[in-house]
């Protein structure tokens, strides 16, 4: 069992606004993400550290949960300032349930 914790992924798989643009460690960082993410397992549990998705709405954000949701593991997400799909815990939960992302937390 193992603790990973990460931030400022700043998603935006559905969205036109990859972090590419950026240039330098920026570039290609989905791959980097994947690459990371590989090592962890059905046992660890990962913190997300905020500024998750770029995503305006909770829907917008969907793209960017599903991939977060197959992340091994339990996960656990803290709000961020940018995550401007973020309205109330409540709703979030029922996104989660309605989405079947039952490993991801508040």
């Amino acid at each position: 069992m193992a603790l990973y914790v990460i931030g400022d992924l700043h998603l935006c798989l559905a969205a036109p606004k990859p972090m590419d643009v950026f240039g330098g460690a920026w570039t290609g960082y989905m791959d980097k993400l994947n690459s990371g993410i590989s090592g962890i397992s059905s046992e660890d549990t990962t913190i997300l550290l905020g500024d998750i998705s770029w995503a305006q709405s909770l829907d917008d954000a969907y793209d960017d949960f599903a991939w977060i949701n197959r992340i091994p593991g339990k996960k656990i997400i803290i709000k961020g300032n940018h995550d401007y799909w973020w309205s109330t815990a409540s709703k979030f939960s029922q996104f989660c349930m309605d989405n079947a992302f039952s490993d991801i937390h508040i």
